[in-house]
């Protein structure tokens, strides 16, 4: 992407026990802070400062929409959902390029 609107930290999360604390059969697990249920290659969780349906394309991934929170989200920090534990460890924390599209 040329010209990004800015750099953000972005890392990757799964709706397990690892990221959120929940299992499967938990109350809430697999929704997100806004009442979607997260799915690959569309949900991420941001920092507040973002509104809930803030669509961003993010360099190397893709265009992807804020449904989600978390406690470690602070501005300047995206995390992508991915559905395996394998998947999150593998994205590891980068620095990329984000632009906010609305």
């Amino acid at each position: 992407m040329s010209n990004p609107s800015t750099y953000f930290e972005v890392t990757a999360y799964t709706a397990g026990y690892e990221s959120t604390g929940k299992r499967k059969g938990d109350s809430g697990y697999g929704i997100t802070a806004s009442g979607t249920t997260v799915t690959e290659g569309r949900t991420i969780a941001c920092p507040k400062s973002m509104k809930f349906g803030t669509k961003v394309n993010i360099d190397g991934v893709g265009l992807r929409i804020c449904e989600d929170r978390g406690s470690a989200i602070t501005e300047g920090h995206i995390d992508v959902y991915v559905s395996s534990l394998s998947a999150a460890q593998n994205f590891g924390r980068k620095m990329l390029g984000v632009k906010i599209l609305k």
